[in-house]
């Protein structure tokens, strides 16, 4: 500590005037007050120099001004008219408190509403005088109902004040807790002064393991997770399985196109002929007698129908000879042998036709 200051005892009991103390009214003022705007507050409630001795500062930046009545019962006026919410002048708003006595409402939260208000009455007589109980009322648009809060106001010295609880328990398990405008608030979490749940210490002490940024394989996590990893490594390892040995599901698809991982197809032969493969095409590292054939379906206008297919265990090679099978296209009217002299003597009249049938040499064997 500097060699310019020194520390002394409290300041109470003898040291304190308790006639100017209890003539004495505290302004608590936000942040642009002034001591001239002090004064216009005081000129706006009827005040003038007459009634008050005098008007004090307090330390830079505290917004704190005493004003000493020049007689207590003004004072105690003053204090019923202004209320507990504080006034605002000029955009500014003002808190007022006396230093003897003073009127603190006590606001009562979580008690029931059909406790009786004796038995909150009954209660803080031990801390000083019960002026008045009142219900807080709620608006909320055009709903106006009771919220169950009780304002006790009360009158009483700062002491009293001070020893006030801020919460209250009852035999039968109902609590209550008990705010006062100024004083510390108390945080319901860890029961400590000087904070609110919301920013309790505490709060930061039990979070969760993340385990979101944890590799696929691993094994912690939630239940769910850890069966959705399983099942998606099981239907990975299904499509990637082989269909057969020497190749995949990939390799034997002809309709992939040009894609990676797709061998390299050698021609093997061309044959046209119906029914026949017009190409046939086999993969480079296919098991023998295994086939992927392009077939040509050959139609009687002449058009071509490819399609793909897979065939299973065929065991003559691609390279084996087969017979083509002439084109068999039905004709109109009897069939005729290549050698039948007749040939081309048919009118197409089924009496002169029978006639010239019968007397072909090969109408015994047609017979």
């Amino acid at each position: 500590m500097s060699d310019y200051t020194r520390m002394f005892g409290p300041l109470k009991g003898n040291a304190i005037d308790k006639r100017w103390m209890e003539r004495t009214l505290k302004i608590q003022g936000q942040r642009g007050a002034t001591m001239v705007a002090v004064i216009g507050l005081l000129k706006s409630h009827g005040l003038t120099d007459r009634d008050i001795d005098a008007l004090a500062s307090g330390p830079p930046g505290s917004l704190s001004y005493d004003v000493v009545f020049n007689d207590k019962d003004k004072l105690m006026s003053f204090m019923e008219d202004v209320p507990s919410a504080g006034v605002a002048y000029e955009g500014i708003k003002y808190f007022f408190s006396s230093y003897g006595k003073q009127f603190v409402d006590i606001r009562v939260h979580w008690l029931p509403v059909f406790i009786d208000n004796r038995v909150l009455s009954e209660m803080f007589e031990q801390f000083g005088k019960v002026i008045s109980i009142k219900n807080e009322i709620m608006d909320m648009e055009d709903f106006h109902v009771m919220s169950g809060v009780r304002i006790v106001r009360m009158q009483m010295d700062e002491e009293a004040k001070n020893a006030i609880p801020h919460l209250l328990s009852f035999a039968c398990g109902t609590r209550a807790l008990l705010t006062v405008r100024g004083r510390q608030p108390l945080c319901l979490k860890c029961l400590r002064l000087g904070h609110v749940r919301g920013s309790c210490p505490n709060n930061n002490s039990g979070q969760r393991k993340d385990t979101s940024s944890k590799e696929e394989g691993s094994q912690e996590g939630s239940w769910a997770s850890v069966v959705g990893r399983k099942a998606k490594k099981s239907v990975t390892d299904d499509v990637s399985r082989p269909d057969r040995a020497g190749g995949s599901t990939e390799s034997v698809n002809p309709q992939t196109g040009g894609g990676e991982g797709v061998p390299k197809r050698s021609k093997k032969t061309k044959t046209v002929f119906e029914g026949a493969p017009i190409e046939a095409e086999t993969l480079s590292g296919e098991m023998p007698g295994e086939e992927l054939e392009s077939v040509v379906s050959v139609t009687d206008d002449g058009a071509h129908h490819e399609m793909d297919t897979n065939i299973q265990g065929t065991k003559r090679s691609i390279d084996d000879d087969f017979t083509p099978m002439p084109k068999n296209r039905p004709a109109s009217g009897p069939v005729s042998s290549p050698e039948d002299p007749f040939e081309g003597m048919f009118t197409q009249d089924s009496v002169k036709d029978g006639l010239l049938a019968s007397q072909s040499p090969h109408h015994n064997a047609i017979v």
